[in-house]
Parts: C-alpha cells; sequence; structure tokens
C-alpha cells in the first residue's frame, strides 16, 4: 500500500492506492521545429477503497491525445504548425478548445479574446493549467474527468 500524497480518487476521494502496473503511451512533441514521437511508461494505480484503476499522468500530457499540451498551445496560436500537422488536425484540435475549454479558460483569465488566452498559456503555462485541474476537475485539452495527474519538477 502506498500513499501518493495530496492525489486523491476522483471516484470516492480516497488517498490510499497501491501500484497496478504500467502502459506504454506513444507522445508526440515538437524539438528545433520538428516532430518527434517518444514512447514513455504510464504508472498505473489502484485505489484500495473503491477498486478503481487510474493512470498516474506527468504535467503536460494530456489523457486521450499523443500530442503534449506544449504542442497544442503552439498549434492554436499557428505558429508554423501547417508545416507539421495537416489542416484536418489543427481544425480538429481548435474545435475541441473551442468547444470544451475555451468559456473556462476565458473566466480563469477574465478575458473573452482567444489569442490573448493562448499567449498567457504559453507564457504561464505550469501555473495556469495547474489552476484549470484544481478547478474544473480535469486537464487542459481533457474531456473525460478520471485521470491523475502529477508534475515531474
Amino acid at each position: 500500500m502506498k500513499n501518493f500524497g495530496s492525489l486523491e480518487c476522483p471516484c470516492c476521494h480516497s488517498k490510499e492506492y497501491i501500484r497496478w502496473g504500467f502502459y506504454e503511451r506513444g507522445v508526440v512533441y515538437i524539438k528545433e521545429d520538428k516532430e518527434y514521437s517518444e514512447t514513455i511508461n504510464i504508472q498505473r494505480i489502484r485505489c484500495r477503497s473503491c477498486g478503481r484503476t487510474h493512470a498516474l499522468l506527468p504535467f503536460g500530457i494530456i489523457p486521450y491525445k499523443q500530442l503534449t499540451d506544449e504542442v497544442l498551445i503552439e498549434l492554436l496560436l499557428n505558429e508554423k504548425e501547417e508545416e507539421l500537422f495537416s489542416k484536418e488536425v489543427i481544425d480538429y484540435y481548435k474545435n475541441q478548445f473551442y468547444k470544451y475549454h475555451y468559456s473556462n479558460l476565458s473566466t480563469m483569465l477574465k478575458t473573452r479574446n482567444v489569442r490573448e488566452i493562448i499567449k498567457c498559456l504559453k507564457e504561464q503555462k505550469d501555473k495556469i493549467l495547474s489552476s484549470y485541474i484544481k478547478e474544473y476537475g480535469k486537464c487542459f485539452m481533457q474531456i473525460k474527468i478520471g485521470c491523475l495527474l502529477y508534475s515531474t519538477s
């Protein structure tokens, strides 16, 4: 049995977990204007109280997406991303942003200007996204609630 600090089960709010294996996950990121992909191991844990399993995602990894939050922010800003991603991919993520996250972020940041919201995200990513997770119970560009996140720092 392991106590993972302040992590709380999203289902029953218990803080008692056991390690429950891991799975491999592909992640796409951009470095020096080139797209890279990497496979990382994601730790799974099981809640001792309700028996549900959860994934411990490193900060910046978005549940159910291969792109990191940093890549998505750049993609939403439209800076050179059309060279790396198809128009369909860009449109998909923009639609996801407007449908599920624009109103939350505009309320949080007290501005309706999309470009300003995205620039704030780029400049203060860790602070804003940590607050977003606490406020709305999900991470940026996550639609389904359920994964636990932790910071690698």
